[in-house]
């Protein structure tokens, strides 16, 4: 430690030191000189004597100066000195290879900010988030199931593997603010000591006590999050012991969750959470939440015990439902294939974690490219800048400057360019979120807050630090394998033509990268285009769609039928509507209702098929034609559930079941929820596609009295705005129950768009990131040539002084050019390729290879290069022969 506060002192207090030094050395230069004349030695002579006892003053005090201090942190700061002033000294070079580094750095960090966001960043509030694990009852199929709050408590007791263990289930309730304005929000039941097994402390109040948490308990107890507080009590101090209105039901808040958490899966939007009592008060029917066959809680959250794995508490719990299932066999008879399988960390659903990781991983392999061409740009022009600086270096090198002394002034320059860069790409990444805003990926909420956090930082200047090293390096080794005779030669008069493989070899990368980049961009934009291109077999932006359930404010199956008949008279009767129709579903991706299908007598396989309840101005609405038959009447719509009232098959459904028959006449066999009855077919309906892309389902339609379930969605045709008819219907529906709000509003087609969200988002950021890739690949190209037209002048000049032609030295410049984008588009075409294979699960109307795409692609790059070469030709079209021969 005296060591060390020695070496600072004397790196951070320089001048006192250099004083102390001088006096020191001085004071033994009189000592020996006195001592030499004391023995009868001239004055003079001692003097110099005593300069040569020391070996010589100046090569002292260096020597005392690097045994005393930090010389390498000495070196490192004057070389990062020098540094700056030369990037100074040249404004454009330093300009554009910052601003490249700024936008590799730039989209790598935003991609690694959205991936902190959903798989890395903690949940908030949670203690020792590492400890955590989710337990799902599935089988090998993937499929989940529900559990009892008895089989839970049973298994956190046959699980000492586990210090914890508690069940969960999110549902959507109703809830009225205090306006009493209704709106929906996320809600959670849970089971066990859930916030306790996470580790969470009340912002305010306190979390549900044993009693509360006990199964036969009221449950008219609530905890909400600090968010919903902000929200919809104005982040009021005294919320703890008000009350709240859900799904018809009134509850007391006893407690807000800590600030930021929202559930145990970081991207939702949990709000409140209740006991498991209030599962039967929430839905208006008696649930005994201790009955083993009461299966609420479809996922579990568990704390591994100090020194356990996750492997060994799924082992423990397979081996307590194994049990559980012999000692409760009539009961938990299906957990023979649902068996518990435990999940390492919470943040993310299990159902989508492997489509979201594969999906950030081809984020981040793109980004990943895009860096990769700025540094072989960047190390282009430290390439060019270095044959400039050749004649500095080789002085450096004759006056016996090391090897490693020229590479670490090399890596300063890098380095200090790299740490700029990387502070400007992270301002390129905080606008780059703008692009994830709103968007979402495959099973997720839309994006919202993505926020750059300490791991963000930490990971634009690790970047910035591996990128410094990455792009300087090449030419640090460059400069030091340059001839230092030749190079000492060339100095003040013009540059040598070393290091051109290695800058032609950079650049071909550059194109490489990009071209192939381009190809994917290129393939998801037409996928993107021919998803919206699909005939739907209706109109999806003419009709616009709101959903309302009245089952949370305690309607049953019959005043749930009243509620909807009177409901579509009066969005009927409303101003500016063209058409109005109520259906159980939309036909849109999303959960569908389905039955199965068959022939009475026929012994053939049933058809699975989407069961939809419709009203009869249904496909007049959507503008779906009936091909044979007809569709509902006006009285056939409300009739009760009853055999022979009459179904309208798809077209593919009824080619399913009879082939080319005519299939109007004849009697199905319809197998749903309320049980099973014959029923006549009275029409059929050309196909609808419902899914994302073009596939037809199998569909049966049924008058809408048959709707086994009370909610719903008004489907309309309107010749008002938007805005102006979601108030008018949702002021029809107020008149018959103010309590239910719209769960969804919007077009068909926004639905749908919103089912192709993660292709648009992939479309959208990879189209970007090849366009920054080319940028930066035709920036790169552009200094290759313009490089060369000023090292080859004196020999343009020479050919046009002996008659070459303006087109023999346009030739002569774009060549190169040209040679450089064929190699380049050998090989971005085999990347393309394999960007295209990984990506062959999400293209859709385009083969991987497309021959059309590949053309463009190659035809854009081209073009790219023809500008990046046209204005070096330009140039080297106006080499005067003359002044060529005269510098020569």
């Amino acid at each position: 430690m005296s060591r060390l506060r020695e070496q600072l002192g004397a790196l951070f207090s320089r001048s006192s030191e250099n004083r102390e030094l001088e006096e020191e050395l001085s004071f033994h230069l009189e000592q020996e000189t006195k001592r030499l004349v004391q023995t009868g030695v001239d004055p003079g002579e001692a003097r110099r004597r005593a300069h040569v006892a020391f070996g010589g003053y100046d090569r002292v005090v260096e020597e005392t100066r690097e045994a005393r201090g930090l010389v390498w942190l000495e070196n490192a700061w004057r070389d990062l000195r020098f540094a700056g002033r030369g990037l100074m000294r040249n404004p454009g070079f330093t300009s554009v290879a910052m601003l490249t580094l700024a936008v590799g750095i730039g989209a790598t960090t935003a991609v690694f900010a959205l991936t902190n966001s959903l798989l890395l960043r903690p949940v908030a509030g949670v203690r020792a988030p590492e400890d955590l694990v989710v337990v799902q009852l599935s089988p090998e199929r993937g499929f989940i199931t529900g559990i009892s709050h008895a089989n839970i408590e049973d298994l956190s007791a046959g699980a000492p593997a586990l210090s914890g263990l508690a069940g969960y289930a999110r549902r959507t309730v109703q809830a009225r603010a205090s306006d009493g304005a209704p709106f929906e929000v996320d809600a959670a039941i849970v089971q066990g000591d859930y916030f306790g097994v996470l580790g969470l402390q009340p912002r305010q109040g306190r979390w549900f006590t044993p009693d509360e948490r006990a199964p036969h308990a009221a449950g008219d107890v609530v905890v909400i999050s600090e968010r919903f507080r902000s929200s919809r009590f104005g982040g009021a101090a005294d919320v703890v012991g008000r009350t709240l209105h859900l799904n018809a039901a009134l509850y007391t808040i006893v407690g807000v969750a800590p600030a930021g958490f929202q559930g145990t899966e970081r991207t939702s939007v949990t709000d409140v959470w209740l006991p498991p009592g209030a599962y039967g008060r929430m839905w208006h029917r008696p649930v005994d939440a201790s009955d083993r066959r009461a299966s609420i809680f479809n996922e579990l959250v568990g704390r591994l015990a100090p020194g356990a794995t996750a492997t060994q508490a799924e082992q423990q719990l397979r081996a307590t439902m194994t049990s559980l299932v012999v000692r409760y066999s009539e009961v938990n008879a299906e957990y023979v294939k649902y068996v518990p399988t435990v999940y390492a960390g919470i943040g993310v659903p299990v159902g989508v974690r492997p489509q979201t990781t594969r999906t950030l991983r081809l984020l981040l392999g793109v980004v990943s490219v895009l860096l990769l061409i700025a540094c072989a740009n960047v190390a282009n022009l430290l390439l060019f800048r270095g044959v400039s600086r050749q004649g500095e270096t080789a002085v450096r090198r004759a006056l016996g400057a090391s090897s490693a002394r020229l590479v670490q002034q090399h890596m300063a320059e890098g380095l200090l360019l790299s740490l700029v860069g990387g502070a400007a790409g992270v301002g390129v990444a905080v606008a780059l979120r703008l692009v994830f805003e709103g968007q979402s990926l495959l099973g997720l909420p839309a994006i919202e807050n993505l926020g750059v956090d300490w791991r963000v930082i930490s990971f634009a200047l690790a970047g910035a630090l591996l990128t410094g090293v990455a792009f300087t390096l090449l030419p640090a080794l460059a400069a030091l394998r340059a001839n230092l005779s030749g190079a000492m030669r060339a100095t003040g008069r013009s540059a040598t033509g070393e290091g051109a493989g290695l800058r032609g070899a950079l650049t071909v990368v550059q194109i490489a990268a990009s071209l192939g980049l381009l190809v994917g961009a290129l393939l998801l934009v037409r996928t993107v285009q021919s998803l919206g291109a699909v005939e739907r077999g209706y109109d999806p932006e003419a009709v616009l769609a709101y959903g309302y359930d009245p089952s949370p404010q305690g309607h049953d199956a019959e005043t749930a039928r009243a509620l909807r008949r009177r409901l579509l008279d009066d969005v009927s009767a409303l101003p500016g509507i063209q058409s109005a129709s109520v259906a159980s579903a939309l036909p849109v991706p999303g959960d569908k209702f389905m039955v199965r299908l068959a022939v009475p007598g026929s012994g053939e396989e049933p058809v699975r098929a989407a069961g939809f309840d419709v009203s009869a101005e249904y496909f007049s609405t959507l503008g779906t034609r009936i091909i044979a038959g007809r569709a509902f009447t006006a009285a056939e719509q409300h009739e009760p559930p009853a055999a022979g009232r009459g179904v309208v098959l798809g077209a593919m459904t009824a080619r399913a079941l009879f082939g080319d028959a005519q299939a109007v006449g004849r009697v199905v066999e319809v197998r749903g929820f309320t049980g099973t009855t014959q029923q006549p077919v009275i029409g059929v309906a050309e196909d609808v596609r419902m899914a994302a892309r073009d596939h037809v389902m199998p569909t049966v339609y049924q008058p809408l009295g048959a709707a086994a379930l009370p909610h719903g969605y008004v489907l309309v045709r309107s010749t008002l705005p938007p805005p102006q008819t979601e108030r008018l219907i949702a002021d029809a529906l107020a008149r018959i129950d103010a309590n239910i709000p719209f769960f969804s509003a919007e077009s068909l087609g926004d639905a749908l768009r919103r089912a192709m969200a993660e292709e648009r988002l992939l479309a959208r950021l990879l189209g970007l990131f090849a366009t920054l890739a080319v940028a930066l690949a035709g920036i790169g190209l552009y200094g290759v040539v313009a490089y060369s037209v000023a090292r080859r002048r004196r020999e343009i000049g020479i050919r046009v002084a002996l008659g070459a032609r303006t087109g023999e030295v346009v030739r002569l410049v774009a060549g190169q050019s040209l040679r450089l984008v064929a190699v380049g588009a050998v090989l971005g075409t085999i990347g393309g390729y394999a960007l295209s294979r990984a990506l062959a699960s999400r293209i859709f109307g385009v083969t991987p290879v497309d021959p059309a795409t590949y053309a463009a692609a190659i035809l854009a790059f081209a073009t790219v290069a023809t500008l990046a070469s046209a204005l070096p030709a330009r140039a080297a079209l106006r080499v005067h022969p003359m002044d060529t021969l005269r510098q020569e």
